[in-house]
């Protein structure tokens, strides 16, 4: 690309075809030939519209191709829109016409940074475009074509611009009889009762390091000093810990190890990272902070994350669905928007009864911020880069409604569940599962296996911890 095209992206959309660079790739690939791609871009030329919508047009490549082929490529990462549920807030940022012209969709904003789908992440033209429309820096996420058109239909419909005659009066009806008032009212449904608060969304942007167990820190130090130690046993200390996992993770997945995106547990981090960078990443958390909240159980959450963990390591090893590393991990992890909102909004989140139930929390949280802890720590994660496939598993932790998660995610779901009856020291029993059948189909699990799973995990973690936390040796290895 010439000097003036970098300058005038603009001019460059109303020009020549901007998609070449995507269609030489797609030769190397040996997916199209220079004949097809002339073609094609003949066609780009003549009627608008991106390359990848030509070559499918014309039967040149298929969806499911290229979908495969953009996901091999390096510095892409993916999101299943499926799962995701965009903020009504953000789908003004992107406006409607450029959103259906270049397939391009808003998902997330922090600060100055706005996440978007996109069927093809390679068009930098249309990223360069963006960022001048919006004024904002644009990262790219890869989404599927299918899912990426259906969301812009929903959030940027074509509105009827001739108006129907109006209906004629009808009859009003005469009034349905008062239903019997019910034996106890009926619990409201969570809603959003307060738009989400921009201080806090902004603090946990700004966060990098959240609270941790002083214990574990100091041993993770030793054990990189001690030449008898390799990453493996290191490893399986800083798996102890949520906050320590979820950081060097985070330091896994920068740009300086030309892994982002790709490091999904905390045994990939450590062996990306060897046991210096463990060392030096473990030095620079002051575990020695305390939580900010002072109502907030710190080692209850530990526990209970570990209970989590283990169960979904096992529960992934049954099934089969997932691998049981990245299980463990996402679900030591899925809690992490609960320790942030202790640690960062204490004074306020000291306000929020953390005895509730999780659907009663939940509640509270929506009134106090606007949102939810799973969502301030998906938030977390993307603001901390970690791979989508865990982000996602964070976010939807608590939504045993949904039967479109995928086996990770409705894994962690499912031990969440577990996790909360271990913690009130309450026995699961089969009803237990009345309302989550969608999560249980989708990690491969029937009842029997989920009440097996927790009796074993509750049996080799201590419930009530006074001073130390043991951590289970059963801990999966990378």
């Amino acid at each position: 690309m010439s000097g003036s095209d970098r300058q005038n992206p603009a001019g460059d959309l109303a020009g020549r075809p901007r998609d070449k660079r995507v269609g030489e790739l797609l030769i190397e690939e040996g997916l199209i030939s220079d004949e097809q791609l002339k073609q094609a871009l003949e066609v780009q030329m003549q009627k608008g519209g991106k390359l990848f919508e030509v070559l499918i047009a014309q039967n040149t490549l298929t969806k499911d191709q290229l979908h495969a082929f953009l996901s091999r490529q390096s510095g892409v990462p993916a999101i299943d829109l499926r799962n995701y549920e965009i903020p009504r807030e953000l789908v003004p940022i992107v406006p409607a016409d450029f959103a259906r012209e270049h397939v391009v969709l808003p998902i997330d904003k922090l600060g100055k940074l706005l996440t978007v789908g996109m069927a093809c992440p390679l068009d930098t033209v249309t990223i360069q475009e963006l960022q001048r429309i919006t004024g904002l820096r644009v990262k790219a996420m890869l989404c599927k074509l299918d899912d990426i058109q259906d969301r812009i239909r929903r959030y940027y419909p074509i509105r009827d611009t001739v108006q129907a005659p109006p209906a004629p009066p009808k009859k009003a009806a005469p009034p349905p009889p008062p239903a019997p008032a019910p034996a106890t009212p009926p619990r409201p449904p969570t809603t959003r009762r307060i738009p989400p608060r921009r201080d806090a969304i902004d603090k946990i942007a700004q966060t990098r390091h959240l609270p941790a167990t002083p214990v574990l820190v100091q041993q993770i130090v030793r054990a990189s000093e001690d030449p008898l130690k390799n990453v493996r046993d290191v490893a399986v200390l800083a798996a102890g810990d949520p906050a320590i996992s979820t950081k060097l993770i985070s330091i896994a997945n920068a740009a300086a190890y030309g892994m982002a995106g790709s490091v999904s547990n905390v045994y990939l981090a450590a062996a990306v990272l060897g046991v210096n960078g463990i060392r030096t990443a473990v030095s620079e958390i002051n575990a020695s902070i305390p939580v900010a909240c002072p109502a907030f159980n710190f080692k209850t959450f530990l526990v209970r994350s570990v209970f989590c963990a283990t169960a979904a390591a096992d529960a992934v090893q049954k099934s089969g669905r997932a691998h049981p590393a990245d299980a463990y991990t996402a679900a030591l992890i899925h809690d992490t928007g609960r320790l942030a909102l202790a640690h960062i909004m204490g004074e306020d989140y000291g306000k929020v009864d953390s005895g509730l139930s999780v659907l009663d929390l939940m509640d509270g949280e929506l009134e106090a911020f606007g949102f939810t802890h799973a969502e301030a720590g998906y938030r977390l994660a993307l603001a901390w880069g970690l791979p989508p496939i865990l982000a996602e598993a964070i976010r939807t932790h608590h939504d045993i409604d949904a039967l479109k998660l995928d086996p990770l995610a409705a894994t962690v779901a499912l031990c969440a569940i577990l996790a909360e009856h271990f913690e009130r020291s309450t026995p699961v029993r089969p009803e237990a599962f009345q309302k989550a059948a969608g999560i249980l189909k989708q990690s491969g699990l029937d009842v029997p296996s989920a009440i097996a799973i927790y009796d074993s995990t509750a049996a080799a973690i201590p419930s009530a911890p006074k001073s130390e936390i043991r951590i289970p040796v059963t801990r999966p290895r990378p």
